[in-house]
């Protein structure tokens, strides 16, 4: 599902570019983890972004927590994995959080 949902992501990611709380980039990232690019991933979830003060825009909660587990993925493929290990207990910590 993820190979067939990356064109409509970069269709979606070039129109949000630039907009209060794009996360478009997060979201690409997971289709490149899952559909095995996780290497190709790894700079589009360097920066978590910010919320707006407007609030966050629909679909945008499915990046959070996941971003630590995108990071974890990406930090695994360049062969960090002390740091895919420290990411992945980040993840699952805030996963079990009742904030999410």
């Amino acid at each position: 599902h993820f190979a067939h949902a990356m064109p409509w992501v970069e269709r979606w990611q070039k129109i949000a570019a630039g907009q209060p709380g794009d996360f478009t980039g997060v979201l690409k990232a997971w289709a490149l983890i899952e559909t095995g690019r996780a290497a190709d991933a790894r700079d589009l979830v360097r920066y978590t972004p910010l919320i707006p003060a407007t609030g966050m825009a629909p679909l945008a909660y499915l990046i959070y927590p996941r971003i630590f587990h995108l990071r974890a993925r990406a930090a695994e493929a360049a062969g960090d994995s002390s740091q895919a290990r420290r990411l992945d207990e980040l993840f699952a910590g805030a996963a079990r959080s009742e904030l999410w």
